[in-house]
C-alpha cells in the first residue's frame, strides 16, 4: 500500500475523487481549504485582540 499527497486545483478535485473511488482508494483528508479558512479567521481574531479592538477569551468563554 502507498500513501500519496497530491495538490490539485479545486476545480479538479471532484474528478480525481471519482477516479480514486474506482480503485477503492481511501481518501484520508481533502478539507484543507476549510482548515485554512478557520486559521485565517483565528489570525484575524488574534490581531483584533492585540489591537485592543476585541476582548480576549477566558476559560469561562470556552464552555
Amino acid at each position: 500500500m502507498a500513501t500519496l499527497t497530491v495538490q490539485i486545483a479545486d476545480k479538479d478535485k471532484d474528478l480525481l475523487l471519482q477516479i480514486l473511488k474506482r480503485f477503492n482508494a481511501k481518501v484520508l483528508g481533502n478539507d484543507t481549504p476549510d482548515i485554512n479558512a478557520e486559521l485565517a479567521e483565528a489570525l484575524k481574531e488574534v490581531k483584533l485582540i492585540r489591537q485592543g479592538k476585541r476582548k480576549g477569551l477566558t476559560l469561562k468563554d470556552m464552555k
